[in-house]
């Protein structure tokens, strides 16, 4: 574009690369300079930005089509311009994407919640997918960058034992899950009890001890022990006081409660038909 022109509030020629294009007039340029514009943006931002939230509202779909057409027209200038930006804003775009990705975390965690609430605690496909796909990412890191963690570790050492402490105290179930998972696997026996399976033994024993009934601690009891090859599975497991789990320590059932000084009937049944025993046999084929 050739030649020169005069701006109408500056009154100053620039070469007509310095003005913004306008159907309307003849030449098809305005009659304002782009630095006249920018300035009088500047003294005017509220009003602009009032004028320009109105007339989107009013145009949104001519607003997104004409974006749409300008970035397909200018896919390189608008990459380029994303990239200065974010480098140029580094902090604030890595704060902007850390408050939304906690707040995606918190939405899916409270959707995962109402899910397994709904489902008797069973995981969705969603959560075991994305479960897998962030162990991977996670394991790709660690071999990827073994000296730097090591490095953080060393140095860190001392406030890591102290967030691990504070979280076993946090989370007592989980540790207890995670620790009776291990010794079943020590032993080579099948081991898929979840945290979440283990809550819903609790909630069906109604958080009482099934040997002796009182509301107290509830601790994971086997009821055939690991060292008689005992699974580490929802066929096996029920809940009870620490009293009552020494008491039993690795006797067999059937020999040692019935002559158990908190002996029900009621309890035993309840036992029983939770693990689908039948005349002293477990009926696991539906399981």
């Amino acid at each position: 574009m050739g030649g020169t022109k005069i701006c109408s509030k500056c009154k100053i020629k620039y070469e007509k690369i310095y003005f913004g294009k306008q159907s309307a007039n003849k030449d098809g340029l305005k009659g304002q300079c782009k630095n006249c514009e920018k300035e009088y943006r500047d003294t005017h931002k509220k009003e602009t930005s009032i004028r320009g939230k109105k007339w989107r509202e009013e145009n949104k779909e001519a607003d997104s089509k004409r974006g749409k057409e300008y970035r397909q027209s200018h896919k390189e200038m608008v990459k380029e311009r994303a990239y200065i930006y974010k480098y140029s804003n580094l902090e604030q775009f890595l704060e902007h994407n850390r408050v939304w990705y906690r707040a995606k975390r918190k939405k899916e965690k409270e959707e995962e919640i109402e899910y397994r609430k709904n489902n008797n605690g069973v995981a969705s496909d969603k959560f075991i997918e994305n479960k897998g796909k962030i162990k991977k990412r996670g394991q790709l890191y660690c071999i990827n960058n073994k000296e730097t963690i090591a490095n953080y570790r060393e140095v860190n050492k001392t406030i890591i034992l102290e967030k691990h402490k504070i979280w076993c105290k946090n989370n007592k179930d989980k540790v207890n899950v995670s620790n009776e998972r291990r010794r079943a696997k020590k032993k080579k026996l099948s081991s898929t009890l979840t945290v979440a399976q283990w809550e819903g033994i609790k909630q069906h024993f109604n958080n009482q001890c099934c040997y002796c009934g009182k509301e107290l601690p509830l601790t994971i009891e086997h009821f055939v022990p690991i060292s008689k090859n005992g699974e580490y599975t929802t066929n096996n497991i029920i809940c009870s006081c620490l009293s009552c789990n020494s008491s039993k320590g690795n006797k067999d059932f059937f020999e040692f409660y019935p002559t158990y000084k908190y002996y029900s009937k009621k309890r035993e049944k309840a036992i029983l038909d939770f693990l689908h025993y039948n005349n002293g046999n477990q009926q696991i084929s539906i399981i």
